[in-house]
């Protein structure tokens, strides 16, 4: 089975009342983990690559990036494991590979031109403007709807699955970061998917891109989800930024901080103070940058990441029993990576082989898609 268009993969969950996790890539290492935990797992897995992950991956050395490029690696790369993995374990898994928040047609285009089965247009945002604060304003319903068409007639003319956004998330992803946050009204849901004719649609119910998504508690608009399926029809719906930021993972990220040792003296940025609302640098003379039992009691407020939280696997569930059939995860893929590669080099300082390190980030990456795999529902459904 060669890569699927989304809708496929999407229309057997919605058969099955089960969600996919739609993981994010950026190079080899998360290709390899995500697709080796969908073939033992046997689940369906949607990758997913940003406008960040394709400049990424296009990079040269005489130009800055090269986005056209680097959608064209990405699809060599995964067809190439996909028929090798095919090949060991005698068996196939749906596969599919979507550009994740696409800003306009010509980006849409590029990636459908070059390969991908699916792409995401996100039109409820304006990326050719920004306000006083850098951020991107939200469009107009009927602005919404006459973009996210326009690249919906270009991609179902090639086979391709189109998801559009209604509605707007907080936080940052890449070059994504709305102005305002807007939750998606139920009753515009039957006329954007009329007028669009989108095969997928990301909903907003109070999830956010990043490792903060919630100043405490999770607060998601769960109610939503049932009443936007009742309108949605054949259209399916879609959860973004739905990391969990799981404690241990954020734990292991600040446990194994990064630390600038310069003519034995050690400078560590951090929250010292609980009610800090910016980091602050503090200096301590030491011959070893991970000997940090010599920071004492500053240790017990240290925190790079104190403040991040993310959706809870309970809420994903309920969302995925009120239709959500797409369940976006990316930051809980940075985290185990970062997590992983830190506290490799604190334990093993003498070490510079990347594959030592790398190692241990694939094992990362592999251990957080079959968590999702299992969680969602999809594992064992091939």
């Amino acid at each position: 089975m060669a890569l699927v268009p989304m809708k496929e993969i999407l229309d057997a969950a919605e058969r099955g009342n089960y969600g996919v996790p739609a993981l994010n890539i950026n190079e080899m290492l998360q290709l390899q983990a995500y697709l080796n935990a969908a073939f033992e797992r046997k689940s369906p897995v949607i990758l997913q690559a940003s406008m960040g992950s394709r400049k990424f991956t296009g990079w040269l050395s005489k130009e800055a990036e090269n986005p056209d490029l680097g959608a064209a690696v990405t699809i060599g790369m995964i067809k190439t494991f996909i028929e090798q993995y095919r090949a060991v374990y005698g068996y196939d898994v749906p596969v599919s590979i979507t550009l994740d928040h696409g800003p306009d047609f010509k980006q849409c285009k590029g990636a459908i031109d070059n390969g991908f089965p699916s792409v995401m247009i996100d039109a409820s945002l304006d990326y050719g403007r920004k306000d006083d604060k850098g951020k991107h304003p939200a469009r107009t319903l009927d602005e919404n709807i006459k973009v996210t068409r326009e690249v919906v007639e270009y991609a179902h003319k090639r086979g391709v699955s189109v998801e559009g956004e209604l509605g707007t998330l907080g936080g940052v992803e890449d070059e994504t970061q709305a102005a305002s946050v807007h939750l998606t009204d139920p009753d515009e849901v039957e006329r954007f998917v009329k007028e669009t004719g989108v095969d997928a649609l990301a909903v907003a119910i109070g999830t956010s891109h990043g490792a903060y998504k919630f100043p405490g508690a999770a607060k998601l608009a769960l109610d939503l989800v049932p009443k936007i399926h009742a309108k949605a029809g054949t259209c399916r719906l879609v959860m973004h930024g739905s990391s969990s930021v799981p404690a241990n993972l954020v734990a292991l990220v600040d446990r194994y901080p990064v630390v600038c040792l310069d003519n034995g003296v050690l400078g560590v940025t951090g929250f010292f103070n609980p009610e800090a609302k910016k980091p602050e640098t503090r200096r301590y003379t030491t011959t070893n940058p991970w000997d940090m039992a010599r920071l004492g009691s500053d240790l017990a407020f240290f925190s790079c990441l104190k403040k991040s939280s993310g959706v809870p696997m309970e809420a994903i569930r309920e969302a995925i029993k009120g239709g959500v059939r797409k369940i976006n995860v990316d930051t809980d893929g940075r985290l185990g990576t970062t997590g992983a590669i830190r506290k490799f080099m604190a334990e093993k300082p003498d070490e510079f082989d990347q594959r030592k390190y790398f190692e241990a980030a694939r094992k990362a990456l592999y251990e957080m898609a079959v968590e999702k795999m299992v969680g969602f529902g999809s594992a064992g459904k091939v």
